[in-house]
């Protein structure tokens, strides 16, 4: 038989044996900082804002910290100061940086969008545009090297229309003056992303004449994008961050619209509720989120043709050199398609 002495000296044990465990488990829960770089806070990174606020960063131990920079320059700056870990940006980057960087190696490992999100908008309906309309036109442009921007440069150049030639591009506009100059007069087109097109058309200011992404397809618009150095020294961390954001795509392609700006709401502030539920309508009908994190080889080269006819690089440069679908991929292998999700 146990006596007191046994009975008491058990019972310590097994406090420490709980205690202990309890001390082991706080510390595994403890969660890793990321600091990720966006261009802008926008409807457009959506699934990346549903990801924290549906709770999937907080299921992986990350905390993400957004920061809003103004250019791909400061963005790729960041990555090189450490300032930040990883961007959201379009994958030029990674193809333009290492001419600047030469030390560094910047890699995609997860796509967010696989369309163009800009439009030409006029001043009139254009039910039946041609890309002939714009010749010896004037379109105030975005900002120059902007994804959107050289996504525009291409299908000029593909339609024959040379900018400053066949067709004169305003660029020296600022970005918050340009619609006010638009509206005032100047030149016969605008090209304009969302929320922008949406307010324009709601004041009946403009028309769409045409929505580049659907004349583009499907391209490696917007990439998660890290230096090699951290994926090779951080991989649970970024493996995390691919589960977490796969997880946000297909919340995102099984809920509606509503629901989804509904989630949106309190990351954009200054964005009516009503213009953010027209812009997520407009994207699901575009197909323009991904619906997985794994970038398509024949998207990042197309987004390398696009720069190529820009003239912002020379070549193109080897898959396997600038993007890693491994995560990616390990993300979808793991994680099915919620139970929930599936029901009719």
């Amino acid at each position: 038989m146990l006596n007191k002495n046994n009975i008491y000296l058990i019972l310590f044990i097994i406090a420490v044996l709980v205690l202990g465990s309890c001390g082991l488990r706080k510390e595994k829960e403890v969660k890793k900082t990321v600091h990720l770089g966006e261009i802008t806070r926008s409807i457009l990174y959506g699934p990346v804002y549903i990801a924290a606020s549906q709770g999937f960063f907080n299921d992986e131990n990350l905390e993400i910290e957004f920061t809003t920079f103004n250019n791909n320059t400061e963005l790729a700056e960041s990555l090189e100061s450490n300032t930040t870990q990883i961007i959201l940006s379009g994958p030029q980057v990674s193809i333009i940086n290492p001419l600047e960087y030469p030390a560094s190696k910047l890699i995609n490992f997860a796509q967010l969008v696989q369309k163009d999100t800009s439009f030409l908008l006029g001043r009139k309906t254009a039910e039946d545009f041609q890309w002939s309309n714009l010749q010896k036109k004037i379109i105030i442009g975005g900002i120059d090297n902007s994804t959107p921007q050289l996504a525009l440069q291409y299908l000029l150049v593909k339609n024959e229309l040379y900018p400053y030639k066949q067709v004169d591009i305003i660029q020296n506009i600022p970005k918050g003056s340009a619609i006010g100059a638009f509206k005032g007069g100047v030149g016969d087109f605008i090209h304009l992303l969302e929320p922008d097109v949406s307010l324009l058309e709601e004041e009946d200011s403009a028309f769409i004449a045409v929505a580049l992404g659907d004349e583009i397809g499907e391209i490696a618009y917007t990439t998660f994008i890290s230096p090699s150095k951290y994926l090779d020294e951080n991989p649970e961390i970024i493996q995390g961050f691919a589960r977490a954001l796969y997880k946000a795509q297909l919340w995102c392609t099984y809920h509606t619209p509503q629901e989804i700006a509904q989630e949106l709401i309190p990351f954009l502030p200054n964005i009516s509720p009503n213009i953010i539920l027209s812009v997520v309508n407009r994207y699901q009908k575009q197909e323009v989120w991904c619906p997985n994190p794994i970038i398509k080889q024949e998207a990042l080269e197309k987004m390398e043709e696009i720069l190529i006819t820009s003239g912002v690089v020379g070549n193109k440069v080897p898959f396997e050199k600038i993007a890693d679908n491994s995560f990616a991929q390990k993300a979808v292998d793991e994680i099915p398609i919620p139970k929930e999700y599936l029901k009719p």
